[in-house]
């Protein structure tokens, strides 16, 4: 097929392979569950917060992504790498390099920098918008967290899609970080280019389960991926200090009986080795998640 999507999890620090079955002609890269944690089980302030994600094109069929994300205060403790990882998403257009298929990424992306991209006409599932990173940091010092958050969003014009986000930290003293920015995977075809939909799954608090049904038909949902738009994580009331944070999802299941889309430990989270955990209770902790499917062969 001429689209193709893949998920694989890797270790931060680290660059993993995606291998598809023909020549890469366009690609795009997102995530679907990032899990930061320092070493040890230690608690600590937080001085940044980062992920990235760059891709390089190996030879003809394969994606090579860097992984690099940052979890610091302003001493000396840095993000245990090897306790952390990123369920990392690519999607290719392989065999054809259809002119009116955008896929692309964009970084260093907020409200007051936008990045435009040009479009050729969206079909009905045929735009989708999700996090690829984020890098948000306090000005020179570090604080106990209240809240952390990223999102995407875009602004349909003339043939073009004006791509914006935010990336925000803050303690409840009214301390928050300098401008954050966000990287942002777009894809979009019209339904003349009919190779892939793109399902909005909807906005999920901590459940360890989740359903979506209601699929449009003609699409391999049981070869789907999960991609994240928006996340936030935030204790109750109050900052504290950080022992591990992250969002999105373990994984899902379709059931092509009922329609239906099963998802597995969904959310956001946030705590420290005192006991101090999110509270999903408030609705401070969620994540905003859409399904990528290619088009079904039968």
């Amino acid at each position: 097929m001429p689209f193709e999507i893949q998920g694989q999890q890797v270790n931060t620090d680290n660059t993993i392979d995606f291998s598809f079955s023909g020549a890469v002609q366009k690609s795009c890269v997102g995530f679907s569950k990032f899990y930061f944690t320092y070493p040890d089980n230690d608690s600590k302030k937080v001085q940044q917060i980062s992920l990235d994600l760059q891709t390089t094109v190996n030879g003809s069929d394969t994606v090579s992504v860097d992984v690099q994300a940052t979890l610091q205060n302003n001493g000396s403790e840095r993000i245990d790498n090897s306790s952390s990882y990123v369920n990392v998403v690519s999607m290719a257009l392989t065999e054809t390099n259809d002119p009116v298929v955008v896929m692309q990424n964009v970084n260093n992306v907020n409200d007051s920098a936008p990045a435009t991209v040009e479009t050729y006409g969206t079909g009905a599932y045929g735009e989708g918008l999700f996090l690829s990173g984020f890098d948000m940091s306090f000005n020179g010092t570090d604080h106990e967290l209240y809240r952390v958050s990223a999102s995407v969003y875009g602004t349909a014009g003339n043939n073009t899609e004006e791509i914006e986000g935010t990336a925000t930290m803050e303690n409840s003293k009214g301390d928050s970080n300098d401008v954050g920015t966000i990287n942002a995977g777009f894809i979009d075809t019209p339904s003349t280019a009919n190779y892939y939909a793109v399902y909005s799954l909807g906005n999920f608090s901590n459940n360890s389960t989740a359903t979506v049904d209601g699929f449009p038909s003609g699409y391999d949902w049981s070869n789907c991926q999960v991609v994240i738009s928006k996340f936030q994580a935030g204790y109750e009331n109050k900052q504290h200090k950080v022992t591990y944070l992250g969002a999105g999802v373990d994984s899902w299941s379709y059931d092509e009986e009922t329609n239906t889309l099963t998802l597995t430990n969904v959310g956001a989270w946030i705590g420290n080795n005192t006991a101090k955990e999110d509270d999903d209770d408030e609705s401070y902790c969620s994540v905003t998640l859409y399904a990528i499917a290619p088009l079904s062969t039968n």
